[in-house]
């Protein structure tokens, strides 16, 4: 019931807030919200009550769930399909097997765990060649108290950053206080599965497809503060001249070029694909690019110097 009293208020706010920015914005003004995740939830309502439509909906909906009897719901599993599933979850909370998710194919891998942890371990000792041919290791081991200095400093430098900026006015104390977590906590590194790889590619001795590395930040000392540059740079994702949300989008575009003429006989489109494409962006051009767009914005009271010192941080300490 808690649930649906939040769902209720947000939406006769929504309600409040279109029927507001439609009295009030001039011809031609787009309307947009940014959730501001710093902010503690509220209890008050708008002072106009909610559109008999609206009304109706909720008080139904929740009719609806209140009067469901949710403690009688069978599953629709054939009983050997239902057998099956509690046994491979039994099997994974025994952490006899892992589930992953597959990283092309929109699937899930199952592996026995001793098997993952091997692959996993394996990439931690991958290596890269420079330019000069010399091989140098991707991961660098670290003991325990070197690890945890270097994420106390990390915190330091990220309170002294967001002090500043509240000092300067950039951001409010409640921003401030979003921004740095109460302790540190270290990123969590785990392996999608490569089955589209074919099992000739795959490492020598290895019975398991590799994997692609991915570090998760969830829960770790700068989440906030990657959420916080996410929310003053994604707008500015869509007007890059590369975009493409997805492939409808892309078919659309394809469709437009052939409205504006014949294409030349022979013409077909290409595609390219990049090796570990995310590491191999270097990370100062990188960071300078982003720099560039961020200064294109046309609201800049968080100035485009604190969000790229925020980027910094968010990529040389995670």
């Amino acid at each position: 019931h808690a649930g649906f009293e939040k769902l209720s208020r947000s939406m006769k706010w929504k309600e409040a807030k279109y029927k507001e920015d439609n009295n009030n914005k001039h011809p031609g003004e787009s309307m947009s919200y940014k959730k501001e995740p710093w902010r503690k939830s509220k209890t008050n309502l708008p002072l106009s009550a909610p559109s008999a439509d609206l009304s109706t909906m909720l008080n139904g909906s929740l009719a609806c769930v209140l009067g469901s009897d949710l403690n009688k719901i069978q599953t629709n599993l054939p009983v050997n399909e239902k057998r099956a599933l509690d046994k491979l979850v039994l099997l994974q909370k025994e952490r006899h097997i892992t589930l992953k998710p597959t990283d092309k194919t929109g699937g899930v891998a199952v592996f026995n765990t001793d098997d993952y942890i091997k692959g996993m371990e394996s990439l931690l000792h991958t290596k890269f060649t420079d330019s000069d041919g010399i091989d140098h290791p991707f991961f660098q081991p670290l003991n325990a108290m070197e690890a945890d200095q270097m994420q106390f400093n990390d915190l330091e430098e990220l309170k002294s950053e967001v002090k500043k900026a509240k000092d300067a006015n950039i951001i409010t104390s409640e921003v401030a206080d979003w921004l740095v977590p109460e302790d540190y906590a270290p990123g969590r590194l785990y392996g999608l599965s490569k089955d589209h790889v074919a099992p000739e590619k795959w490492p020598e001795g290895s019975t398991i497809p590799p994997f692609r590395p991915v570090e998760s930040a969830s829960g770790t000392t700068f989440e906030n503060a990657s959420h916080f540059v996410d929310l003053h740079a994604n707008d500015l994702v869509k007007k890059l001249p590369s975009y493409w949300q997805d492939t409808s989008h892309m078919l659309r575009d394809f469709e437009k070029e052939n409205e504006r003429g014949p294409q030349p006989p022979g013409t077909i489109p290409v595609t390219l694909d990049v090796t570990s494409l995310n590491t191999n962006i270097p990370l100062g051009q990188g960071i300078e690019i982003f720099e560039a767009y961020l200064d294109t914005r046309e609201d800049k009271k968080v100035p485009t110097s604190f969000l790229i010192k925020l980027l910094q941080l968010v990529l040389t300490c995670n």
